[in-house]
């Protein structure tokens, strides 16, 4: 079973990349500030395509957590996540915010 909450998958020069589980959901964020830049950019996916890509995450013997972070804490870390879930048929919404203070 995979405890709900947020958990950090990097946080270095490139932003904080995050994921949250909760409710049969998932959430994978990015989120990047420098000086008066702030970009939050994130990946939603809904309950169905969330049981298909923890199932499909979930083959191997280590955690759910230590696999993404194996596979999307990277720069690119976002894209890879997006290219996972179209080559795997996981079906997930992009939605992204930035503002300059």
């Amino acid at each position: 079973m995979i405890k709900d909450g947020c958990y950090s998958v990097r946080d270095n020069e490139f932003g904080s990349l995050w994921v949250e589980i909760g409710n049969g959901r998932f959430r994978i964020q990015e989120d990047f500030f420098s000086g008066p830049l702030e970009r939050e950019r994130w990946y939603e996916v809904d309950e169905k395509n969330t049981e298909l890509l923890f199932g499909i995450l979930l083959q191997s013997e280590s955690g759910l957590i230590e696999i993404i972070t194996e596979k999307f804490s990277g720069k690119d870390g976002l894209e890879d996540f997006s290219n996972f879930c179209k080559e795997n048929g996981v079906e997930c919404k992009y939605n992204s915010y930035s503002s300059m203070s």
